[in-house]
């Protein structure tokens, strides 16, 4: 059986009748939610020069 994933277009087949369904979504800041629920607001918890001074000297930020 194949499948075929509506977000990424691929195509999976499994063996003994088994599938890979993928139900990934892209989240976006004030996309539709379900009913009742809060939408999505992205934004960055720390930013850079944040985050600098938290980790050690030499850390990749």
């Amino acid at each position: 059986m194949a499948i075929t994933s509506h977000s990424t277009g691929k195509t999976r087949s499994g063996g003994s009748g088994s599938a890979f369904v993928d139900l990934s979504h892209e989240i976006t800041s004030g996309a539709t939610a379900y009913p009742g629920m809060q939408q999505p607001v992205l934004e960055d918890y720390i930013s850079r020069e944040q985050s600098r001074e938290m980790y050690a000297p030499g850390t990749p930020t």
